[in-house]
């Protein structure tokens, strides 16, 4: 898919380079370019009915709004606020249905989307120095948002 934009129902504000740029210092890491360019084309929002499911081991999942830069309550913020129980590697970028939607900052698995399942958390007293990506509340969607992207189908 390269760096084809998904058909969108609606797109948050136009953001500039130069708040993306915020944004990224904020985070302290450069998005990956694919990302970047999305933001910039659409800043978020909802994609069309032809790209709203996602598959997630055996079952499909809808996949509600890409997050949009500078909107309240979006973790796409340019002062450097995250929500603390999401690791400092991932980025959340979406919301799905029982979960976050991220996308991977630093490290081995650099530019990667995952899926944090919201309903399903980390159990008490688990070990903690088990990494993030091996947690089982994370699974890995795709090597990259472009690939993330060209493998939504269709709304169920």
């Amino acid at each position: 898919m390269g760096n084809e934009l998904p058909p969108m129902k609606d797109t948050g504000p136009a953001v500039s380079p130069a708040m993306v740029a915020s944004l990224e210092q904020a985070i302290g890491a450069e998005l990956p370019a694919d990302y970047r360019a999305f933001l910039l084309a659409t800043n978020g929002g909802r994609t069309a009915k032809t790209h709203r499911m996602f598959r997630l081991k055996r079952e499909a999942v809808a996949l509600n709004e890409f997050d949009s830069l500078g909107m309240d309550g979006s973790p796409l913020r340019a002062d450097g606020w995250r929500p603390t129980w999401i690791p400092k590697d991932l980025l959340p970028i979406g919301e799905a249905a029982g979960g976050i939607v991220a996308i991977c900052l630093r490290g081995e698995h650099v530019g990667s989307i995952w899926y944090l399942d919201t309903m399903d958390p980390r159990p008490e007293g688990s070990n903690p120095r088990v990494a993030w990506h091996d947690r089982r509340d994370f699974t890995k969607l795709a090597a990259s948002f472009s690939a993330f992207v060209a493998g939504l189908t269709p709304l169920e």
